[in-house]
């Protein structure tokens, strides 16, 4: 359990860099919903990025092959 917390707090000080503002700021503002559902879009963008960095990957190795 206190690992989660400890990852939580590290992803409330993500987000407040990433919106510009401080944990205060966000601690008094922000819905345990809303910081779940960024935690999720953060998860989901990282998930695409990480899929066209890997199709990248395949299309230079692929591409490499004729020479």
């Amino acid at each position: 359990r206190r690992t989660a917390k400890k990852g939580e707090r590290l992803n409330l000080f993500y987000l407040a860099e990433k919106l510009g503002c401080t944990v205060e700021h966000l601690e008094h503002n922000l819905t345990v919903t809303e910081f779940f559902e960024w935690m999720a879009y953060f998860e989901y963008k990282a998930d695409e990025e990480n899929k066209a960095m890997k199709k990248a990957q395949r299309q230079s190795k692929s591409s490499g092959r004729g020479r």
